[in-house]
């Protein structure tokens, strides 16, 4: 129950602010996809969040203390309850989210979502639960934003039991870890992420700004991404278990979607950040 869940929170809030940034191995965008995420936010951030920001968590929102704390914190002992807040596994046959099907007792980054901004915003939040609350908010709209975070086709848990190889390469990796970061490194080409998001903020039109801003509804979110998996992801991605090599079509269909993922993601954590932080 969502009840439930925010008490966890709020029991480890402390060890959030308290614990040091641990180092571990991450999932969903990667550290450079979620700081372009953050860094996309912060170039569309009013004055006067940026600072509240700031002065809430002692650091810009893209700093990766900041911004992949969550990641860190679920791979703890004492952050275990968390992992299953990144993802919802909504099913590649589906058409719609259904919560009682993919968010078992309220464990999914849909409510987690829904439930952070409620600790951010009560009034009788601590200012650790706030700092802990801000900081899963600015890691979970990046996630939901990746279409294998949104999806899982035959029980693969987002395609990670889906083995493939990229572009020819040696090595065997899983489909949903090539999402995370090989397609993102592709659009990359090395540049640094903060680098990377003040280029792909300047493509973002006022258009697509205002649309984007326009869908608050994180179910709305998961089934963006639900589509996309199934449309680009799985495409042409066999369902055996031969590893399957990913071309250079598929990653050059690939390679925009992640990157309007990435710009989508920036714009909607801004709005978000901005009505928290007027």
């Amino acid at each position: 129950m969502l009840g439930s869940r925010v008490s966890c929170s709020l029991l480890f809030a402390a060890l959030l602010i308290l614990s040091p940034f641990c180092q571990g191995k991450t999932f969903a965008w990667g550290d450079n996809g979620h700081i372009a995420v953050a860094k996309v936010a912060d170039l569309y951030l009013t004055d006067a969040a940026r600072t509240k920001a700031g002065q809430i968590l002692g650091a810009d929102i893209y700093a990766r203390k900041v911004c992949m704390f969550a990641d860190a914190f679920k791979h703890r002992p004492e952050g275990s309850f968390t992992r299953s807040w990144h993802f919802v596994d909504v099913p590649d046959s589906a058409n719609d989210f259904d919560p009682v099907r993919d968010c078992q007792q309220g464990n999914c980054v849909v409510a987690a979502i829904v439930e952070q901004k409620q600790v951010f915003k009560d009034a009788g939040s601590t200012f650790e639960q706030r700092v802990m609350a801000l900081k899963f908010l600015i890691h979970f709209v990046g996630d939901i934003h990746q279409p294998l975070h949104c999806s899982e086709r035959n029980g693969d848990h987002g395609g990670n039991e889906v083995q493939v190889r990229f572009l020819g390469r040696n090595g065997h990796l899983n489909l949903h870890s090539v999402w995370d970061d090989n397609i993102l490194g592709e659009n990359m080409q090395a540049e640094d992420p903060e680098d990377y998001a003040v280029e792909i903020k300047a493509k973002i039109t006022s258009q697509q700004k205002t649309a984007w801003e326009q869908e608050k509804d994180p179910v709305k979110w998961v089934l963006e991404g639900h589509r996309l998996a199934h449309d680009v992801a799985y495409k042409d991605v066999a369902t055996t278990n031969e590893s399957h090599n990913l071309d250079a079509n598929y990653v050059n269909r690939a390679k925009p979607v992640v990157e309007m993922q990435i710009q989508k993601a920036g714009v909607r954590l801004a709005k978000l950040l901005n009505e928290l932080l007027p």
